[in-house]
């Protein structure tokens, strides 16, 4: 397929890296071909498209004849589509991986630009783009990066007390922000989202793949009430598919097909119905690729662990100190760990400092007490 896309390319009086100017951002340079063929054909590519076609090229089954026939292709480093920060960041702390003798360059745009500087300092929701060069010879993708800082933060229910009272103490960090999509929430250990916008199946699913995300993949009743009570009024794409063999239904991210809530008579394929959307009334409804609805997916991130120097994992725990204390959580976050501090104030009678309006109670006497912030 590389030796057809380099022929296509000379015959054509383009070079490949001329081809790469007219592929989307984002996309390899094979699929760009893919789309010159797909639309004079009527038709508009898609890197999932990919996904169900078997037919598509396989680097495992290209011969040393052909390898030696084509040009040198240097191939896109590897390295997390999300790469999170406890603080501050700049570029020298991102990592893509090289092959041997390569070297990476980061740039802001997927295609084109010019490279940044290791010193350039990240934001959270950064699109980053990092390319391979490998012997002069530059990658024809780029690998993209979605910058992530965690942002850890607790919250009290009420950070001065009496002694012999008992504070709650809560966790909250951020989660991905990535355009036009919002997160709606955690359900078994998934990092559940939406979109705010519409598009067909296969678009929908390359969107999500570069940060990768998958459509949302459903396994019980619980699940898809839960996910359906977070979602707006209107429907959306989930992961449930039968564009390769008809009738036989799989989800995109290959989970065990063990649930299904079908809205009867469906699946009923009138039109050629090859994917599953979520009604409002949380039944599925089987519909065209082509249709454009909202999507719901799961960023593959590892579960957040959480551990407060009490020695409990919950989101919440209730302390009762004796006097002043520091508590302490870590929260581990897509292969990244961070630390919280906070201080609880215990307030007596005789040490009460005083501020303006904010009052506590001890021992049945209004004592008026600095807050945090105050």
């Amino acid at each position: 397929m590389r030796k057809i896309f380099y022929t296509f390319c000379l015959l054509s009086a383009l070079s490949p890296a001329q081809m790469l100017a007219y592929t989307p951002a984002g996309l390899d340079p094979l699929p760009a071909f893919g789309s010159v063929i797909y639309q004079v054909l009527g038709g508009t590519w898609s890197v999932a498209m990919e996904r169900f076609s078997p037919q598509w090229w396989d680097a495992s089954q290209d011969t040393a004849e052909n390898q030696g026939a084509v040009l040198a292709v240097t191939p896109t480093p590897t390295g997390n589509p999300i790469q999170s920060f406890c603080d501050a960041a700049t570029v020298a702390d991102l990592v893509a991986i090289p092959d041997t003798g390569g070297t990476i360059d980061w740039y802001d745009v997927a295609v084109g630009g010019t490279a940044l500087n290791t010193t350039d300092v990240l934001a959270d929701g950064d699109l980053v783009f990092a390319e391979q060069t490998i012997g002069g010879v530059p990658s024809a993708d780029r690998l993209q990066v979605l910058v992530h800082f965690i942002d850890v933060d607790i919250t009290p229910s009420n950070p001065v007390i009496c002694i012999g009272e008992s504070v709650e103490l809560s966790i909250e960090f951020n989660t991905p922000s990535i355009i036009d999509m919002s997160y709606i929430g955690l359900f078994n250990s998934k990092f559940y989202y939406r979109s705010n916008t519409t598009s067909s199946f296969l678009a929908s699913l390359n969107r999500i793949t570069p940060y990768g995300g998958d459509f949302a993949s459903i396994h019980s009743q619980e699940e898809n009430n839960w996910v359906r009570a977070r979602l707006l009024s209107t429907f959306y794409w989930i992961g449930f598919n039968d564009i390769v063999n008809e009738g036989s239904w799989v989800w995109t991210d290959g989970t065990l097909v063990d649930f299904t809530n079908w809205q009867p008579p469906n699946p009923d394929n009138a039109g050629n119905e090859d994917a599953a959307y979520m009604l409002t009334n949380g039944r599925w409804n089987d519909a065209p690729i082509t249709g454009l609805h909202r999507y719901v997916y799961v960023l593959s991130l590892s579960p957040p662990t959480i551990f407060w120097s009490t020695g409990e994992t919950s989101e919440t725990i209730t302390v009762s100190p004796s006097v002043t204390t520091d508590y302490y959580v870590d929260l581990s976050i897509n292969g990244v760990l961070c630390r919280k501090t906070i201080t609880v104030t215990v307030v007596d009678i005789p040490d009460a400092p005083i501020s303006n309006g904010n009052q506590v109670e001890c021992e049945d006497s209004p004592i008026q007490v600095l807050t945090a912030g105050a």
